[in-house]
Order: C-alpha cells, then sequence, then structure tokens
C-alpha cells in the first residue's frame, strides 16, 4: 500500500536528515609543468598555480617529456642490470659445475 503525499514527505525529511547530501570531492591530481600534487578545486584544472600555467604556456611542459625520458632510462638500467646479474649468475653455475666434474674425476 502506497504511502500518502504527507507520509513521503516526512519520510524523505527524515532520510535527509539522517543522510545529509555530501559535497562533490573531486580526487588529487598532478601538475603539468612540475611533478607537485594539488587538490583538484574544478574538475578541469590542470596546474597547481598560476606561476606553473604561466611557466608552461612560455616555455613549454618540461615535466611529461623528462617524465618518459626517465621511464626509458630506467627500464633501460633495469635491463642491463638483469642482464649482468644474468651472466654473473651462469659464469658462477658454470664455476660450481667444473668443480664438481672436478670432484667426479678425482673419485674415480
Amino acid at each position: 500500500m502506497p504511502l500518502d503525499a504527507k507520509a513521503q514527505r516526512e519520510r524523505r525529511a527524515r532520510l535527509k536528515a539522517k543522510y545529509p547530501p555530501q559535497k562533490k570531492k573531486f580526487s588529487r591530481k598532478r601538475c603539468l609543468n612540475c611533478p607537485k600534487f594539488f587538490e583538484l578545486t574544478q574538475p578541469t584544472r590542470k596546474f597547481c598555480s598560476p606561476a606553473c600555467k604561466d611557466e608552461y604556456n612560455h616555455y613549454g611542459g618540461a615535466y611529461g617529456p623528462l617524465k618518459q625520458r626517465i621511464e626509458k632510462i630506467i627500464t633501460k638500467m633495469v635491463i642491463e642490470r638483469v642482464a649482468a646479474s644474468h651472466v654473473e649468475i651462469l659464469a658462477e653455475i658454470q664455476k660450481l659445475n667444473d668443480k664438481i666434474n672436478a670432484i667426479v674425476v678425482l673419485k674415480s
């Protein structure tokens, strides 16, 4: 059985008091010009300060391309280190195999 209009209004008022409407929360975002994070006050904001915006528009964005280059450099360094450690591990395994073979030859 549906409630009458007055009962519906009272129910809505009780629920509104119990669960007040929440403010919109915007997430944190990284500035396009510098590596700082800032709180969004508008969903389309891209810079942490007007000075960053002016610098970005005057000189161009340095952090984006720099970040991409740094990622490539780090990836390259990790690959080189893994390859080097792989070679070292294979060399140690070979040394151990040689020792085992020498022991087997001595026993026979």
